[in-house]
């Protein structure tokens, strides 16, 4: 765990640990416990007695915590999934279930319904998270969390588990139209004799740093092979107790936060950028297809640009240098009335390409260069942005989920930062 902490600090994460403290289970995963998605933090109606304070060992770095875990009644046991994998273990009669059994994608979730995770769970779930989608998995697997079975490696691309996962037709339709990567048969590591907390999937039980970059059990290289090939570059570290303690390294993990800074800058510029010649953003049929399944059904999803292609003025070198940016591209960005952009996530591989700049180094900067008008929006991380002053910016790290449109009458004009902070 160690080595895997030095790992993340080296590539500028933030790591706090909990507390050593005596609890009737462990504290190895607060992944199970605890699931966080915006500004919600929900500790779990864990389905075991024993784990229902489990989240206190590290309770002090969590905000505003709902806590859901209260002791179950037996009846909610089903005992007869003793020896019987196509019983599950809990039935309807509370809502119950572990952090472990969800994963997010923007405003959908991925809920599998497990001997840890019942259907009255996800039902809790979807009325506590606002306008999120929380999506039912059942019959694929029922021992016992999701991440051995699916792990969502960046926007429209995952990673699937082709022992319970047959096709993707078995998926939620949100899912479907993503690009899979099955994974190879793991290489056994092994356990500690008469301790086997779980198989030999707990392998592809990996932690995405960015969209580009993966830490994953250090024999897995067939993995790493496969990952290798679609740009995901792998840091192979050890974990030879994930089998035995029943944790791999998306298990032993939970994102707090992803980085957003809000700031504001000098407006130093004049109105000629309104006179710039824009063109129209393209966007590849995938996504087009991903979106109208979403619900989407208007006619301009991107807005338009003036790029680093064009002459640019001088001044956008000075608000790069006060945000703190570097090795900068430029982008002039407007939106007119009926311009929605989706919830997405950028991927920067052209930027990355010319400043030879790895994808996790990666910010962006949106400077708004108008004081905000009605209908004009812009979202982040689950958090909306309005009632802005020309100057203000959001600076935020490259694989931050986002979205901005115009509902308004007036065009809304932005510019945009790509870098590397100093």
């Amino acid at each position: 765990m160690d080595t895997f902490v030095s790992f993340l600090e080296k590539e500028s994460v933030k790591v706090v640990r909990p507390e050593r403290t005596d609890c009737n289970y462990y504290n190895y995963c607060p992944r199970d416990s605890v699931f966080i998605h915006g500004d919600k933090t929900i500790a779990t109606p864990m389905p075991l007695r024993a784990r229902i304070n489990e989240y206190k060992a590290f309770e002090q770095h969590l905000q505003n915590v709902e806590n859901l875990n209260q002791p179950h009644w037996d009846a909610l046991y089903n005992t007869e999934c003793i020896g019987n994998p196509d019983i599950l273990a809990l039935n309807e009669t509370a809502p119950a279930f572990d952090a472990a059994n969800v994963i997010r994608a923007n405003d959908d979730v991925l809920y599998l319904v497990s001997n840890s995770g019942n259907r009255q769970g996800a039902l809790l779930l979807e009325t506590m998270l606002d306008n999120v989608n929380v999506h039912e998995l059942e019959g694929i697997y029922s021992y016992m969390h999701i991440d051995s079975t699916i792990a969502f490696l960046r926007e429209g691309l995952m990673l699937l588990n082709p022992s319970r996962i047959k096709s993707k037709s078995q998926l939620p339709k949100p899912f479907r139209h993503w690009d899979a990567i099955w994974c190879p048969e793991p290489t056994d590591i092994g356990y500690y004799p008469g301790y086997c907390n779980a198989s030999e999937w707990i392998n592809m039980n990996l932690f995405s740093v960015s969209p580009s970059l993966v830490v994953l059990e250090e024999n897995q290289h067939s993995l790493r092979k496969e990952l290798e090939k679609h740009g995901i570059e792998c840091a192979m570290l050890p974990m030879r107790h994930q089998r035995t303690l029943g944790g791999g390294f998306h298990c032993v993990t939970l994102d707090l936060d992803r980085h957003v800074i809000k700031g504001s800058v000098k407006p130093r510029w004049n109105n000629r950028y309104k006179e710039f010649e824009y063109v129209r953003q393209p966007l590849t049929d995938k996504e087009l297809i991903y979106w109208k399944d979403q619900g989407y059904n208007h006619q301009n999803f991107t807005g338009m640009m003036y790029d680093s292609t064009n002459p640019m003025p001088v001044w956008v070198r000075a608000v790069a240098a006060e945000i703190g940016l570097n090795k900068c591209g430029y982008v002039f960005y407007k939106m007119v009335t009926g311009d929605i952009m989706p919830m997405h996530v950028d991927h920067y591989r052209r930027y990355c390409q010319v400043f030879d700049v790895e994808y996790k180094d990666v910010w962006r900067a949106i400077v708004f260069l108008e004081d905000w008008q009605s209908g004009h929006y812009f979202e982040i991380n689950r958090h909306a942005f309005c009632n802005y002053k020309a100057g203000d910016y959001i600076l935020w790290q490259s694989d931050t989920p986002h979205a901005a449109s115009n509902i308004g009458v007036d065009d809304r004009y932005t510019l945009q930062i790509t870098g590397v902070l100093d």
